[in-house]
């Protein structure tokens, strides 16, 4: 019995942490309808349910289909076509639970993608002035949004974080 509860508190905790550059404190602050979390070299499996929950509930849209990257989303109300794709790039660090998302492409639909961008971050843009690409700073993450002439998509990867390397050499001081 001894032996059962010793192997349960161990499991709660090797397998609840959540890997992000402020291990071993976690990172609470994902979507909640006013404040974006970040995304790159963040835990995997958050950052795929973090923006799921994002486009769900705030852009009315599900899932589709997914692949072990890639999740595509379609409008709750329409049928059959695709909206809105989100590829994730993972890497397995040598970190505890390793798969973590280094970063992220967001594609489909020109209305969709602008939606994502101004709403999941908080962002206006005056269309009239715009030329060029947009690019913003959360967190660590960089976000471009790319207009690609008339296909637009958007590009988020880490700013402090350039390889793997780097950042298993920080968590590894905080181990």
């Amino acid at each position: 019995m001894k032996n059962i509860i010793i192997l349960l508190l161990f499991s709660s905790f090797a397998f609840g942490q959540e890997i992000s550059p402020y291990y071993p404190a976690k990172q609470d602050n994902a979507w909640r309808g006013n404040e974006p979390t970040q995304l790159t070299f963040y835990d995997a499996m958050f950052v795929a349910g973090a923006l799921q929950n994002f486009v769900s509930d705030h852009m009315a849209m599900a899932v589709t289909g997914s692949d072990a990257s890639t999740y595509h989303f379609q409008d709750k109300f329409s049928t059959g076509k695709l909206n809105i794709a989100l590829k994730q790039e993972q890497i397995k660090a040598n970190v505890p639970n390793p798969e973590i998302v280094t970063s992220i492409k967001i594609s489909g639909d020109k209305d969709k993608v602008f939606t994502f961008f101004v709403e999941y971050w908080n962002t206006t843009i005056n269309w009239d002035a715009k030329k060029s690409d947009i690019e913003r700073l959360h967190q660590q993450d960089v976000i471009r949004l790319h207009f690609n002439a008339g296909k637009p998509y958007i590009t988020i990867t880490n700013g402090t974080y350039k390889n793997k390397a780097d950042f298993e050499a920080f968590f590894n001081t905080l181990l």
